[in-house]
């Protein structure tokens, strides 16, 4: 499980969508659910038949404090009422309480049936919590609490008659998906998708829905996909965020205080177009998401719907800073495992991926999974992945060496427990002896005497080695240096980035004067890839790659 702390995931001005909460929480069979805090994870175990798959929804106004909803699933109550909105609350001690099935969550006009899904929350001041719902009849319903922290026992939300419906509702009938949030006390914003693919805006501000400001159509941009989502960096200021029929791009339209929506020109109806990491037929619509942490700064989120070629299920980011007027790039956050099983991996300066599989064959990553390139009886790979030298090298569990260039596969003389191929295609290898060789074409030159037992070459052609104590050596401009740290396996990136498993097993990376961890696992093997990130093999032989 991947997790955010309360202040990662939301503040009072901000709301979660889908996927960060869905990253967050993990539902079991038996309707439990599956917290992580900053060091561990902890189960939350619930009264409930069973959580209904849809987003869980988190909420946070300060401090310790969070709360998590999600649906209650009951077969028996019949389809129009099998979903009951159910809240958990962590308080400032770490405990977790929670409301149980009451009929003041469920609206009493039988004809709007239950909420659709999990309904959003948003607070606009310290214990206050606004649900806004969609029912089965596609409208949207409001409840709330003011002091949800000291009440949630008694489920206190009002009011306990039915579920508040903001009016006027024209020129709007039925809603697609929604999104609320809230930039400080006294204020709620609505954003929502209609069937046709255009967005609306509504605004309320603590003494109901102001009449002077009716539902106002934000564009079309093109149309959109499933759920628009909102969140607020400051006192009068929105961003929205949809998805764009056809395109898969992540569309964003602003508001600032005193300049009004706008004014960017970048698509139709003034939307802003933040484009798609992925091929268009690759989005999944439903995990669009965005969080602000309160200083001004936005973070995106984008999942693929399947397995990218070269990727695996990645979870992406762009982000605008603050101050600034231009998004990040898209860029990968997640760690994700592929399919398969594996020894050893390598990445490539053109980010394949090569891997010794349990069988002990040599397979390269193509499209959505490991395909064999060679059988053999295989133990450690390593692969240069740039042009014209794309070369890999692997040994063998008896110490044969061998060359693959072009497909083809070519045994070099002498033995080895580990080797490593540079940019330009240089093989380097640990011998036998523990001795450090490089291979001049026809055979081995001696570039370092003593017990060594791991090896990697950065790009311009310079070593890094383990020997059997653990220390870690480099070469630098002829002269070898030590590391601070101790290791049991090393790579280097083709951006040069020095990574390691320690002999604690977890995944390290050199800051330039020491190692910092990055991955707390069980690792065996590692390998940088070209742009920072890292793969490695954990226990049972499971691949990952960030």
């Amino acid at each position: 499980l991947m997790h955010f702390s309360a202040e990662d995931v939301v503040n009072p001005r901000s709301t979660s969508n889908g996927l960060c909460t869905s990253m967050g929480l993990s539902r079991t069979a038996a309707g439990h659910l599956l917290g992580s805090s900053s060091a561990y994870l902890d189960e939350i175990v619930t009264p409930l038949n069973q959580v209904r798959p849809n987003p869980l929804r988190t909420l946070s106004w300060g401090g310790e404090e969070l709360a998590v909803f999600a649906l209650e699933h009951d077969a028996t109550a019949g389809p129009m009422f099998d979903r009951t909105p159910v809240m958990f609350l962590r308080d400032q001690s770490g405990n977790w309480s929670s409301t149980t099935s009451h009929p003041s969550f469920v609206a009493s006009n039988t004809a709007a049936g239950g909420p659709v899904m999990t309904p959003v929350p948003v607070s606009m001041r310290p214990g206050r919590v606004d649900l806004f719902a969609l029912f089965d009849d596609l409208r949207i319903r409001r409840r709330w609490c003011d002091d949800c922290s000291s009440t949630l026992s008694g489920g206190a939300f009002e009011p306990v008659w039915d579920w508040e419906e903001p009016e006027p509702q024209n020129p709007i009938t039925t809603f697609y998906g929604f999104d609320a949030v809230s930039w400080g006390s006294k204020r709620l914003d609505l954003v929502t998708d209609t069937w046709s693919g255009e967005i609306f805006h509504r605004a309320w501000d603590d003494t109901g829905f102001p009449t002077e400001e009716i539902w106002s159509s934000l564009g079309d941009g093109g149309g959109f996909l499933a759920n628009p989502v909102a969140v607020s960096i400051d006192f009068g200021s929105l961003d929205v965020f949809a998805i764009e029929a056809g395109s898969g791009h992540v569309m964003r339209k602003h508001r600032r205080p005193g300049v009004g929506w706008g004014p960017v020109s970048k698509s139709s109806d003034n939307w802003e177009d933040l484009g798609n990491p992925f091929p268009t037929e690759d989005f999944d619509p439903d995990s669009l998401a965005v969080i602000t942490t309160g200083s001004g700064d936005i973070h995106v989120f984008l999942r693929p719907e399947k397995i990218i070629e070269g990727l695996g299920h990645l979870i992406f980011r762009t982000s605008l800073a603050p101050g600034a007027t231009t998004f990040s790039g898209w860029t990968s956050i997640d760690t994700a495992r592929f399919p398969g099983s594996a020894l050893d991996i390598s990445m490539g300066a053109d980010k394949s991926s090569w891997v010794v599989g349990t069988s002990r064959n040599l397979f390269e990553w193509v499209g959505d999974h490991y395909e064999l390139r060679q059988s053999g009886s295989f133990r450690t790979v390593d692969t240069s992945g740039s042009n014209p030298w794309n070369v890999q090298v692997a040994t063998t569990t008896s110490n044969q060496i061998w060359r693959r260039h072009n497909g083809t596969m070519t045994q070099l003389w002498g033995g080895a427990l580990d080797a490593a191929v540079g940019g330009n295609g240089h093989v380097w290898v640990v011998g036998t002896s523990g001795n450090v060789f490089s291979w001049n074409g026809t055979g081995w030159d001696t570039e370092r005497v003593g017990n060594h037992l791991a090896i990697d070459v950065t790009a311009d052609d310079e070593p890094v080695v383990v020997d059997t104590q653990n220390r870690i050596f480099r070469r630098q401009a002829g002269v070898w240096v030590q590391l601070n740290g101790l290791a049991k396996d090393v790579s280097v990136g083709a951006d040069g980035t020095i990574w390691i498993v320690g002999t604690s097993n977890q995944v390290f990376r050199f800051n330039g004067t020491g190692f910092v961890l990055v991955h707390d696992v069980s690792a065996t093997r590692v390998a940088g890839d070209p742009d920072g990130g890292v793969g490695f093999i954990a226990s049972g032989s499971r691949i990952f790659i960030h």
